[in-house]
This record gives C-alpha cells, sequence and structure tokens, in this order.
C-alpha cells in the first residue's frame, strides 16, 4: 500500500498519510479557519503544499489532501508559506 514492498523506509509515504488521516478526522474544525499546518518532513510538506509528487503513493495522497482542504474551504498555513508572507509584508 504505501510502497513497503519495493522500499526499504517508508517515512515519507507514511507521515504524508498522518497528514493526510488528520486533516480528514478533523476537517470540521479546520473548515473556513486558519490552521497551521506543522510537518517535520520536507518531502511531505512541499507535496502538500504543491498538490502532487514524484512519488506516486504521495502523488495520490496530495491530491486528496488538496480535494479536501478545497471543499472545506481550509486556511492552512505552513511555515515556509509564514516565512514568505513576512517577507513580502515588510
Amino acid at each position: 500500500m504505501l510502497g513497503e514492498l519495493q522500499k526499504k523506509q517508508i517515512i515519507f509515504e507514511t507521515e504524508t498519510l498522518c497528514v493526510l488521516l488528520a486533516y480528514c478526522l478533523w476537517a470540521d474544525l479546520f473548515a473556513n479557519r486558519m490552521s497551521f499546518l506543522y510537518v517535520d518532513n520536507e518531502g511531505t510538506k512541499f507535496s502538500l503544499m504543491k498538490g502532487s509528487s514524484e512519488n506516486a503513493t504521495v502523488d495520490a495522497m496530495a491530491q486528496i489532501f488538496i480535494e479536501i482542504e478545497t471543499h472545506d474551504c481550509g486556511k492552512l498555513w505552513s511555515p515556509l508559506t509564514c516565512a514568505r508572507m513576512t517577507r513580502t509584508n515588510r
């Protein structure tokens, strides 16, 4: 399912799955609210920000994440987004 049959480590896929599951579980709490999303896996963070990945498993999860966020009018902020906004607002 996460690529464990082909790969030795699946941390990228696992961390992305955790974010997706948490967001699905608490989507009602995030709807129409500004929320802060923190993940310590750079691959997960950037894949969710752009809605795609070269990794097929993560790509599917990122697309689902974007669909849910768009449908629920989520307003997620990541540390990278906040840093960019801080620099541009000076």
